[in-house]
């Protein structure tokens, strides 16, 4: 945690791995006073909600989706007057879901289209990090592999016009690259999650790959 954003303590795992499933990915939004997580488990699409926030979570839907594949780097926000959620099906691109009610800790989602399909020939094009969500619109990060890299680069995608037929998903450009400067950031740069958390200040975390293989976190 930190009071500045730039003198950072460390405190503990707050969510471990469960069996041979990661948690990765913790998509964190805030309904009503209480903070709920979507982690990537790389298998089903849970949902928890937090006791005691940030360090203790419980399930609340082991199932928001049905079992029937594995999801990966989901998020749910509220925008024009419903709940929707991003999430990337066996590794097919991105799909859009909205929820059948007004209670997004249900399993009323319903597939709406696949507003992203994967590019390059690959399999690895994603959600990239919590989106930033406008009025009426929402500017989404999305990772792609390129040249053998996973996650090189994210570009940034405004999901606009929900709940019509005129839905789009339009492609705003390159969001993070990979720098190859030898740096913190030099191989890859595969996750950007906004992070509302100062005000009118618009932050975002961006995630770093150096050239050994380890990652890093920059803020901006």
């Amino acid at each position: 945690y930190s009071d500045d954003l730039v003198t950072w303590t460390y405190t503990q795992i707050v969510l471990p791995m469960a069996g041979n499933h990661r948690s990765a990915y913790p998509n964190v939004f805030k309904v009503n006073g209480t903070w709920y997580m979507t982690p990537d488990s790389g298998w089903q699409c849970n949902l928890y909600r937090a006791t005691n926030f940030p360090y203790t979570w419980e399930l609340v839907n082991q199932y928001l989706l049905p079992n029937t594949g594995y999801y990966n780097d989901t998020n749910i926000f509220f925008v024009s007057g419903k709940w929707y959620m991003t999430t990337a099906k066996d590794g097919n691109g991105v799909d859009l879901y909205v929820c059948d009610t007004d209670d997004f800790k249900s399993s009323a989602w319903t597939f709406v289209s696949k507003i992203i399909p994967n590019a390059n020939g690959l399999t690895a094009t994603r959600c990239a990090g919590t989106p930033d969500v406008r009025d009426g619109y929402v500017l989404m990060p999305i990772q792609f592999t390129e040249g053998g890299v996973y996650g090189k680069y994210t570009k940034l995608y405004k999901l606009s016009n929900f709940g019509t037929v005129d839905f789009r998903a339009t492609d705003m450009g390159k969001f993070t690259q990979n720098q190859e400067n030898g740096l913190w950031n030099s191989r890859s740069m595969h996750h950007a999650s906004f992070a509302p958390y100062f005000g009118s200040k618009r932050i975002f975390a961006a995630d770093g790959q150096r050239p050994g293989g380890e990652y890093a976190i920059g803020l901006y």
